[in-house]
């Protein structure tokens, strides 16, 4: 399956402290189209046990004025994070 992300605002430099031993909870605040969950999961969150949760409305002021029409921005979500 390939993924689609229309922006690029993750630098996986960033996540470089976290540790691969013992389980992982993980959340996330403000997920638009879900590159970071993606990395984490591909990179980090890679135990049986270990757990994402993922909080945004996808509909905020700044996508709206963006984008416009912000469902594609959920549709993207679930599409790039549905084998997690």
């Amino acid at each position: 399956m390939s993924r689609i992300f229309t922006q690029n605002w993750f630098n996986p430099n960033s996540f470089k402290f976290f540790s691969k031993e013992g389980q992982k909870n993980y959340l996330e605040i403000g997920c638009f189209e879900g590159r970071s969950m993606c990395w984490m999961f591909d990179n980090v969150l890679t135990g049986d046990d270990d757990r994402a949760y993922a909080l945004d409305p996808f509909d905020g002021e700044g996508e709206r004025e963006a984008f416009g029409d912000t469902q594609f921005i959920y549709d993207n979500f679930v599409h790039n994070t549905r084998e997690f």
